[in-house]
């Protein structure tokens, strides 16, 4: 071998009887055989300009549907491999009623085994382009008998690995098999394509029997792990249940978006043609039925710690408060804490909404809710549930000039409105010099979610006497964040939260209420005392576009507390998010830079 071929290197054993061979070039390829069998081969493989390594299973299936039942019972107990996985090789096996032409019918004996391991959702299959028979009798016409019995099945995180893999199978005349030639072109990172649930599928007849048959089956995990697991395995049936019985919905909505944008350009050039007409009516009502079914930091480190001396400064958690924090959850707490999420809002990465689990709560509401109690009882939340998905979004096309100035007359009407009632009261008069002395600050709070430290918020819980445990299930949701950026509908790289907290998570407006109270607390305690500054673990302050106000102060007073404040004097008008504000009635140029804005944008 090394002679004919230099620089290559190969595998074969006597456990499998010599018939399977690995070769591969050992100057770009390293291989490390991690277990085999009589039946298959498993190996770890690391390619030089990958710096993720794939695991390989070379199977050749018995011709015994017995004796391949230890070859299914092997690879199943092979587990969840968390790296990219490809199986492939000759299975000797029949997957599908159509897996063979000519010769006797295929039984429901022979594809049942195969099936049951194929339904555990370890890999999908791959399709391969050319021939869709890969085994032939090689007799004379009549009597020939071809079938599917060479496969190719890879996880999802081979897919990710080599986005742009390609696969086909041809014949030669040296065996009765196909050869089958596995390539990937790299063309460049498109990212990952996401999982998305509709919630359409509910409504076809054959979708209970798809999810619950794959549900039901016995996982080797338990708790939420346990959910994660069946859901990864409903996600890849829900795939083959798509295509299979649906269609391709995301791909028939941008069909049915163009189809009905070129009806309307036509109809454009020619008002006139009734052909045009109707075809636009009809592309509309195409595209409306196509809409309805599509839905379209660092760790920082902390100087100090919280000052606990300003959290006597207001109310802590009684022991009865306490109590009740941390009191036993029951199925029916579950259940309404889940039916308070929109149907269509997704938790995480794997793209199954709320709408999922409402509409099958009757068959799987009992695994959902014991799974999330258990999570209560243990205090561990697998990190399949906490990840986060951030999404880049091109910028849009502008609107109508005239539903722009519409958006904005209401904006500024309710602006004025919700202001009125009460900043310009706060200011009114602030100008007069016979009023008492007084200041106001406008803050603004750098990166307020972002910079939140998640010491700080165990210490701040832990001062305001909040359950320890309560406490650590608080930590377990923050700590165990990561987060993928997607862009074009593809994700794109991961990483893990270090700080912060999540933007749209239901626990975070609850959380930075607390740290807003902390900074109330704080803010009454120095005022009683000569100095004043602000908390460097609390939000920091945005010196460069916070101003104090005065309003009847002397100038000693004023300089005092700019030297106090680290602040600069403001004057009137108060610009506050776009808008003027003055001690005074607003006045018409108050409201000319937002109009000069919005013209900009109109002409650019």
């Amino acid at each position: 071998m090394s002679n004919s071929f230099p620089n290559w290197d190969y595998y074969s054993s006597s456990v499998i009887s010599y018939i399977i061979l690995l070769i591969w070039q050992s100057k770009f390829v390293k291989v490390q055989i991690l277990g085999e069998d009589t039946q298959f081969v498993h190996c770890k493989i690391r390619v030089s300009g990958h710096v993720t390594e794939f695991f390989l299973t070379a199977v050749y299936g018995s011709n015994s549907i017995l004796d391949r039942k230890i070859l299914w019972d092997k690879l199943a107990g092979l587990g969840y491999l968390n790296l990219p996985w490809i199986v492939l090789g000759d299975f000797n096996a029949m997957f599908s009623y159509q897996d063979r032409n000519g010769g006797r019918p295929i039984t429901a004996k022979e594809v049942y085994d195969a099936q049951n391991w194929l339904s555990l959702g370890q890999l999908d299959e791959f399709r391969c382009a050319g021939s869709s028979y890969t085994w032939s009798n090689k007799h004379e016409i009549g009597d020939r008998i071809y079938s599917k019995l060479d496969r190719v099945f890879t996880n999802e995180k081979w897919l990710y690995l080599f986005p742009n893999i390609e696969g086909i199978c041809k014949w030669d005349s040296i065996s009765d098999h196909s050869y089958c030639v596995i390539k990937n072109q790299v063309i460049g990172n498109i990212g990952i394509k996401l999982f998305r649930f509709f919630d359409c599928w509910m409504f076809h007849s054959m979708f209970k029997d798809v999810v619950l048959n794959s549900w039901n089956k016995v996982t080797s995990k338990a708790g939420l792990a346990s959910i994660i697991l069946k859901l990864y395995r409903v996600k890849h049936m829900l795939k083959k249940f798509s295509k299979k019985e649906v269609g391709d919905i995301p791909y028939s909505y941008q069909v049915a978006k163009e189809s009905f944008n070129l009806a309307q350009g036509a109809l454009a050039n020619d008002p006139l043609n009734t052909m045009h007409q109707l075809n636009e009516q009809i592309k509309l009502q195409e595209f409306i039925q196509a809409r309805k079914r599509n839905f379209m930091g660092k760790k920082i480190s902390a100087i100090k710690r919280i000052d606990t001396n300003s959290l006597s400064f207001g109310e802590k958690l009684s022991v009865p408060q306490q109590v009740k924090l941390i009191r036993p959850f029951t199925k029916d707490d579950v259940k309404e804490a889940l039916f308070g999420i929109h149907s269509i809002k997704s938790p995480g990465p794997d793209g199954f909404g709320a709408g999922f689990f409402k509409g099958l709560w009757n068959e799987i509401g009992n695994d959902i809710s014991m799974a999330v109690l258990k999570k209560f009882h243990d205090g561990v939340l697998p990190s399949g549930l906490n990840e986060s998905v951030i999404s880049l979004i091109p910028r849009l096309n502008p609107l109508k000039k005239q539903q722009i100035i519409d958006l904005l007359l209401a904006a500024i009407r309710s602006i004025n409105a919700s202001l009125k009632c009460c900043v310009l009261d706060l200011l009114k008069g602030y100008t007069r010099k016979d009023i008492s002395a007084r200041c106001i600050m406008k803050i603004d709070l750098s990166k307020a979610y972002d910079t939140v430290d998640w010491q700080f918020v165990a210490d701040l819980l832990k001062g305001l006497c909040f359950p320890s445990r309560f406490i650590h299930w608080v930590l377990v949701c923050l700590k165990g964040t990561s987060y993928s950026l997607m862009i074009n509908g593809r994700l794109h790289g991961t990483f893990r939260g270090e700080k912060g907290l999540r933007q749209g998570d239901l626990i975070s407006p609850l959380l930075f209420v607390l740290i807003m109270e902390y900074l109330t607390r704080l803010l009454l305690q120095t005022s009683r005392q000569k100095g004043f500054g602000f908390h460097p673990l609390c939000l920091s302050i945005n010196n460069t576009k916070s101003h104090i106000y005065f309003g009847g102060m002397k100038d000693d007073c004023k300089s005092q507390l700019l030297e106090i404040t680290q602040m600069e004097e403001g004057s009137f008008p108060l610009k506050y998010l776009g808008i003027h504000l003055r001690p005074t009635k607003w006045r018409a140029a108050d409201c000319g830079e937002i109009i000069e804005k919005i013209q900009r944008n109109l002409h650019s």
